[in-house]
């Protein structure tokens, strides 16, 4: 078995001989005002790519497949919590069946506090895959081009508990978007427009309702150098929802550091995970 995490970071660095450079991240990014040579351009076109690059390594001991629902992984996974359910990328040995889960973020544009929570909550799903047996290991992949999401750009979003301006916006946002969304139920529209605007109201919802726990998910961010201790730190429960919460479940703190993707701005991390939760 070669080495998931190494791979990723090769892959994602272009640091690699044996496959064509301009699949890599590093060379879409230099790419990027060139959009006819960008291979890799969000979170979608990440997974494919990567995908692809773990389908030639791996070569013919393994398969490599893409949004896998866990139900489908092995007959007792209904039984298991998680607050997601489909897998961005599964790697599966045909020998031996043990199975690798990779879970993937590109994050290109603002929105701190939501898109924080959404890589929390990555981490927690890819914690409880381990509990699904023959899983070995899981990934959480974030790659991002915004400063922001691993540095204080300036004061004015240095922590989320004293912006009260983003907060406010915030609210502003919740009764724009109510507003809208009454306006559309008086007309003929499809139901996919009201979705979205319920979507985006959950965002909005999840953000305002918990606002004293979002200057953790900034603090653990913009601090990836320090340990995100067990029961101190915010993420995601089985309702989807925030909560401060003991993560005993963890084998150790969680901590990852940043690696620039060949300029200052861009920067990834690949966030690791072992079993040992179950028999094997």
């Amino acid at each position: 078995m070669i080495d998931i995490k190494e791979t990723i970071q090769e892959f994602i660095e272009g640091k690699y001989n044996d496959y064509p450079k301009k699949y890599s991240v590093y060379e879409s990014l230099k790419n990027k005002e060139n959009s006819e040579l960008q291979y890799i351009y969000n979170e979608f076109s990440l997974q494919h790519e990567l995908g692809n690059y773990l389908r030639y390594k791996l070569k013919e001991d393994y398969i490599v497949k893409f949004e896998y629902n866990i139900k489908d992984l092995t007959e007792n996974s209904l039984s298991i919590d998680t607050c997601k359910k489909e897998i961005d990328i599964l790697i599966i040995n045909y020998e031996t069946k043990e199975k690798y889960a990779i879970e993937l973020k590109y994050l290109k544009n603002k929105a701190y506090p939501y898109r924080m929570y959404q890589c929390i909550k990555d981490m927690r799903f890819m914690n409880d895959v381990l509990k699904i047996k023959n899983v070995k290991e899981t990934y959480c992949v974030v790659v991002t081009e915004n400063k922001g999401f691993y540095e204080s750009i300036d004061n004015e979003n240095k922590d989320l508990i004293n912006n009260k301006d983003l907060l406010e916006a915030y609210y502003k946002y919740i009764k724009d978007l109510q507003r809208k969304r009454k306006n559309l139920e008086n007309k003929e529209i499809s139901k996919n427009e009201i979705q979205k605007i319920d979507n985006q109201l959950k965002m909005a919802y999840e953000i305002t309702n918990y606002k004293e726990e979002f200057p953790c998910i900034y603090e653990y961010f913009r601090n990836s150098n320090k340990d995100w201790l067990r029961g101190k730190y915010v993420y995601s429960n089985l309702r989807n929802d925030l909560g401060i919460i003991d993560i005993h479940d963890f084998k150790e703190n969680i901590k990852f550091d940043w690696m620039p993707i060949g300029d200052e701005k861009s920067k990834y991390y690949v966030l690791k995970f072992a079993s040992t939760l179950h028999d094997q």
